[in-house]
């Protein structure tokens, strides 16, 4: 695989088409990628896909054909029974990119049998609106192009990061692939303020929307960091320093909070992992 691997070009498998492999597919398809180059595998596939069928695309193929890219998308109870769906397939040089949460690129490598290209990615659900956080880390056989080509796959969907070690990859999770859920956690916090202050209910929640759009496009355009931009909202003896003398207390305000928080994701993603990678084990 060259690096001028360009999406038109691939002949692309996906294995699993839930919300994230619809996601991924809506965007490759937005970024080039052609129907016919691509292979399906769902037991129960979207009805949209099925509308791609006259282009060319092919839901459970009974015959593949050879892929450039397999991109596994389904959960990680699943990879192993969606790993052996692939019959004979050789994957000597085809790039294998997995979005299974919790299984490790050796936990891929044990499931394939064979040595192959292997890229781990870990995307969040913003990435079904063209807004994801994406993190990937390849084994050494998938470094260069073949890194290229997953970069430029999940970029699809958003932005994109190389990470330095696998083990970061426990961290990421607890931070941008838990990381919506405490954006939506706040955002319910604050609804729930604003309404006890005697806002009604519709205006209390686009209030708190327009607020949190607003401030994270200001904090991704701004040359400023997050606690530059804070200090600027912030008057001495204003409303937002009586605010934030209640929110940032430093035993049990929001940064210990989302630090004990984070860590707690972080730790749980490792134990997962531990255990996904016993049970690989024991079922090869």
């Amino acid at each position: 695989m060259s690096a001028a691997n360009k999406l038109d070009e691939l002949n692309l498998l996906l294995v699993g088409c839930g919300k994230m492999g619809s996601a991924l597919l809506h965007g490759w398809f937005d970024q080039g990628l052609r129907a016919s180059h691509v292979d399906v595998l769902d037991p129960n596939p979207p009805g949209w896909i099925k509308e791609m069928v006259p282009l060319g695309l092919r839901i459970n193929p009974s015959e593949k054909r050879v892929y450039d890219v397999v991109v596994f998308a389904t959960k990680p109870q699943y990879l192993l029974s969606a790993v052996k769906s692939l019959g004979d397939i050789s994957l000597e040089k085809t790039l294998v990119v997995s979005v299974a949460a919790g299984i490790s690129i050796a936990g891929i490598e044990k499931m394939l049998g064979t040595s192959a290209a292997i890229v781990r990615a870990m995307p969040n659900t913003p990435a079904e609106i063209g807004y994801g956080m994406t993190c990937v880390v390849a084994n050494q056989r998938a470094t260069g192009a073949p890194l290229s080509v997953a970069k430029q796959l999940m970029a699809a969907v958003g932005e994109v990061s190389v990470l330095k070690s696998e083990e970061q990859m426990h961290a990421v999770t607890g931070v941008s692939g838990s990381g919506p859920a405490y954006v939506f956690a706040v955002a319910e916090a604050m609804e729930a303020g604003a309404i006890a202050q005697g806002l009604p209910n519709e205006l209390a929640r686009k209030l708190v929307i327009e607020t949190i759009r607003g401030a994270g496009q200001l904090m991704a355009v701004s040359k400023s960091a997050p606690p530059s931009l804070r200090e600027a909202v912030t008057s001495p003896g204003g409303t937002t320093e009586a605010a934030l003398k209640t929110l940032l207390r430093p035993r049990d305000g929001l940064t210990t909070l989302f630090r004990d928080g984070i860590k707690a994701a972080t730790d749980r993603s490792r134990e997962l992992a531990n255990t996904s990678t016993t049970g690989v084990q024991e079922k090869i």
